[in-house]
């Protein structure tokens, strides 16, 4: 049996489409707002929601972060293609590290180290190598 990785980004589409991140999130209200907070670290605009509410309850074709999306499936692939994702992935690590956003010259700099390979490992060590992480 051959072992198939996978990167961050495909990790996140799939925990966002699965059963129990459903369950959680019961609504398509609470999923919108679920997949933002969960991936970009902030709630979506009044604009981002009505779009992506649309084309979660109503399967309403719309465009989001300028992809095409018209259901669950193509609204969780215009969530993870996007810059917004990778921004929202530096924040993550900086909350976590530093319990702290990062300026936009950090998330700028940690981001230039991501998307050469899109390893988190990346922006930890970004992180961790700064003067300011004392390592709790």
């Amino acid at each position: 049996m051959e072992l198939q990785e996978i990167d961050v980004r495909e990790a996140c589409a799939r925990m966002i489409w699965n059963g129990v991140y459903d369950q959680i999130n019961m609504n398509s209200f609470n999923f919108v707002n679920a997949t933002f907070d969960d991936l970009y670290q902030r709630f979506p605009t009044q604009a981002e929601f009505d779009v992506s509410y649309d084309i979660i309850e109503y399967n309403q074709p719309s465009l989001l972060f300028g992809m095409s999306a018209n259901d669950k499936p193509s609204y969780i692939d215009a969530m993870v293609w996007n810059p917004e994702w990778d921004e929202g992935m530096v924040r993550w690590q900086f909350r976590s590290f530093l319990a702290r956003d990062p300026s936009d010259a950090e998330v700028l700099e940690a981001n230039a180290d991501f998307l050469l390979n899109l390893q988190t490992a990346d922006i930890q060590r970004y992180i961790l190598q700064s003067d300011e992480y004392a390592g709790f």
